[in-house]
């Protein structure tokens, strides 16, 4: 994203990448494990659906 985009200041990036690995350090290891299965099942179907053509997606409209 461009800065004209709404791309937010680089030091809330900053701040949000350092709580993030606070967090990871923070947690037990069981639910960091967890939360990268939910985000890798997450990014799974994400690009499953990028895939797609739109003739073969069936949305609910």
């Amino acid at each position: 994203m461009r800065s004209g985009e709404g791309r937010p200041a680089r030091i809330v990036v900053v701040v949000g990448l350092v709580g993030c690995l606070v967090l990871v350090f923070a947690l037990p290891l069981s639910s960091v494990l967890a939360g990268a299965l939910v985000l890798a099942i997450g990014a799974a179907f994400y690009l499953l659906r990028a895939a797609q053509t739109p003739a073969d997606r069936v949305d609910n409209q």
